[in-house]
């Protein structure tokens, strides 16, 4: 099998550096601990959160509400939900008794109404992440940090808003982008050219002690519907394996997707998990992931490249060479992580170790 040459570096330069919403802002908040609700209702406001901290608060954690158009900027919101929280307390979902931390339902911001742009965020310990309401605007998150969250990076359960993800770290996310409708939205039409993009991210699903109804394995990227958005996704890196099973969603779909390039999968799990996983995945474009990769691969030349990890090579072992320095690399780089902000070169491959890359459509 040939080796694959991935360029590490590739999404980790200018963007580190990338200038803040508040520099266009035409009034400031700023932001205090003691306050939960931010409300935007003349165009062009920013709430500067730097060196903020929100802790150990239940349910949703902020609120950005106000139909005018703003931004936020810093700041760091540390949930109360450990790596054993339950979904919902009940032996459904793992819940033997004592204190239930249940994290659905909550995330650690909850924009409403108008478009927001999110920059330099740290998100810690929640369902959710960004749990966009009914009506809200698009959201486009940038240099944010997704640090164990049990349930959705990025949802939106009314199918209407689009979401933009620029130079993140999903850090542990059981899933990525959420667009699945509430029951109570099943009607709901979304609004014409609603996108989905992610671009120069690194992003590493995870299975957390619980998971709802104690499924094996992680979620999908996407969380689908009967409707889909446009995706997007270029120049990211992806961390996956093995995956909770049917119906796990982990590429952008078939004829829904606008652009495609230079991603990398990672997969720590074993060939044969590797290859049950392209086996499921259905959704509204009627294929399976096996299927979606394919044509992405055909339709846009050089969507991914998929790297397996070979059985002689142990998991710590692939993480080392293959993703930790990629991780370590952004947070030196990045406000959100208490990096300087400053570029910083492409990390040193790790000699020594075995390399077998498989590449499969």
């Amino acid at each position: 099998m040939g080796v694959a040459v991935v360029s590490v570096g590739m999404f980790l330069g200018g963007a580190a550096q990338g200038q803040s919403c508040l520099s266009t802002a035409s009034s400031t908040e700023k932001a205090s601990s003691s306050k939960r609700d931010y409300v935007f209702s003349t165009s062009g406001k920013a709430v500067d959160a730097r060196g903020v901290t929100w802790s150990n608060i239940s349910d949703h954690a902020l609120f950005l509400d106000g139909s005018a158009q703003g931004c936020w900027a810093g700041g760091r919101i540390d949930g109360p939900y450990p790596e054993d929280a339950v979904y919902e307390c009940s032996s459904e979902h793992g819940y033997t008794g004592g204190t239930c931390y249940d994290y659905h339902t909550t995330a650690g911001m909850a924009p409403n109404d108008g478009k927001r742009i999110v920059d330099d965020l740290h998100l810690k310990d929640y369902g959710d992440g960004i749990s966009v309401e009914s009506g809200s605007g698009d959201i486009v998150g940038r240099r944010i940090w997704f640090e164990n969250i049990h349930d959705d990076a990025f949802e939106t359960d009314w199918a209407q808003q689009s979401f933009s993800c620029v130079d993140c770290l999903f850090d542990k996310v059981f899933m990525g982008f959420a667009y699945r409708r509430r029951s109570s939205a099943s009607d709901a039409t979304p609004k014409s050219g609603w996108t989905m993009e992610l671009r120069n991210s690194l992003v590493r699903l995870h299975r957390f002690t619980h998971s709802y109804k104690e499924k094996p394995g992680h979620g999908g990227l996407f969380k689908d519907d009967s409707v889909a958005p446009r995706f997007i996704v270029t120049d990211n890196v992806f961390l996956m394996g093995p995956v909770a099973g049917s119906g796990q969603v982990q590429f952008p779909l078939i004829g829904q997707t606008t652009e495609c390039r230079n991603n990398t999968l990672l997969w720590q799990g074993s060939l044969s998990a590797y290859q049950d996983m392209l086996e499921t995945g259905d959704s509204s474009d009627g294929a399976t992931n096996g299927e979606r990769l394919d044509w992405l691969n055909r339709q846009f030349g050089n969507c991914y490249t998929v790297i397996v990890k070979p059985s002689s090579q142990s998991a710590t072992d692939f993480l080392a060479q293959r993703w930790n320095p990629l991780v370590n690399t952004w947070k030196s780089t990045h406000p959100a992580a208490g990096g300087s902000g400053a570029p910083a070169p492409a990390p040193a491959p790790v000699d020594g170790v075995p390399q077998e890359p498989i590449l499969l459509p």
